[in-house]
């Protein structure tokens, strides 16, 4: 489960502001490469039909259901280190994903 705690939110919806087009919201995906075979990063994109939208408030976080499935499960620990390795350190810490 991921959900967005109130200091992740209000710096998501700093970073979109400066870095978004209107509708769309921050993307958390996982892509085969990289040296473990997988790479992690973010974005910001339109909402697409399939996927899982974890909201609070206005600010929806997007995450395809395959990268989901990669997502699942991480701990806070492991999150972190993926936002950071993606130098997007405004948000790191502040998202949390319990199994």
């Amino acid at each position: 489960m991921i959900t967005i705690s109130d200091s992740a939110y209000k710096q998501i919806s700093k970073l979109k502001e400066s870095k978004a087009e209107p509708d769309q919201h921050l993307r958390l995906f996982v892509e085969s490469g990289g040296c473990s075979g997988f790479e992690y990063g973010m974005s910001f994109d339109f909402i697409k039909e399939d996927d899982v939208k974890i909201e609070k408030e206005d600010l929806f976080i997007i995450i395809d259901p395959t990268s989901l499935s990669y997502l699942d499960g991480c701990r806070e620990k492991g999150l972190r280190s993926i936002i950071q390795m993606q130098a997007a350190r405004v948000v790191a810490g502040a998202l949390l994903i319990k199994p």
